[in-house]
């Protein structure tokens, strides 16, 4: 009998995704697909949401990211209206970046400008943004 009711109390907490499982999804916010002989792109992003951290995902072709530079919309206050991100990467396709904490807690991001190493001609390789 008391196991029964100690289940019955458990069952919505067992039902439902653990917090930690939830914490791990990432939202896709934008992406670009790199330009032959390009050493610079941009990805735009929509809306007015706020994200605490942000990684960058390639696909279709290796990529070397050499760095990235986060754009939020321009404030009043005491965090710049940018943060730079040193990366010097390789990224398979198929994989991601680090996770990156934004400074200042969550921010709305504007666009994120990358720093890429020449690729040569072939495919052409995507990158996505994602956050959260």
């Amino acid at each position: 009998m008391r196991t029964n009711v100690i289940l019955l109390a458990l069952a919505p907490l067992l039902a439902s995704p653990s917090a930690e499982a939830q914490r791990m999804l990432w939202d896709r916010v934008g992406s670009v697909e790199v330009r032959v002989g390009s050493t610079r792109e941009t990805i735009w992003v929509p809306g007015r949401q706020r994200y605490r951290e942000v990684r960058l995902c390639v696909a279709r072709r290796a990529l070397r990211i050499n760095s990235f530079t986060i754009d939020f919309p321009m404030r009043q206050g005491r965090w710049p209206h940018e943060q730079s991100v040193p990366l010097n990467r390789t990224v398979s396709p198929g994989q991601c970046t680090r996770a990156t904490w934004i400074r200042g807690g969550p921010r709305d991001i504007r666009r994120v400008e990358l720093r890429l190493a020449r690729s040569n001609a072939g495919p052409r390789a995507t990158v996505r943004l994602e956050a959260r």
